[in-house]
């Protein structure tokens, strides 16, 4: 190999380290990696959110049904009112 070419290929080298040492700080470590939740931890998180998300759906079911009751409650009232006012 010629001096020219290995001088091309050092050259390309430190160009492509220092691409790779620009890039490093970015990278998370082992020591960052630890903090987020695994997976099994994140499984159970979601289990969690879906019981949270069932009981919601249960409370929204129990809204509704007295929201229709009273609906029904409200419509019997201005009937009988109506009742009351053509007599």
């Amino acid at each position: 190999m010629l001096i020219s070419e290995m001088e091309a290929v050092l050259k390309s080298l430190d160009q492509r380290v220092g691409r790779i040492e620009q890039i490093l700080p970015t990278l998370a470590t082992k020591a960052d990696l630890e903090r987020y939740a695994t997976k099994a931890e994140l499984r159970d998180e979601i289990r969690g959110v879906k019981v949270l998300i069932d009981d919601l759906r249960d409370d929204v079911r129990l809204v509704i049904k007295q929201v229709l009751t009273v609906s029904n409650q409200m419509t019997d009232v201005l009937q009988r009112l109506e009742r009351i006012e053509h007599r």
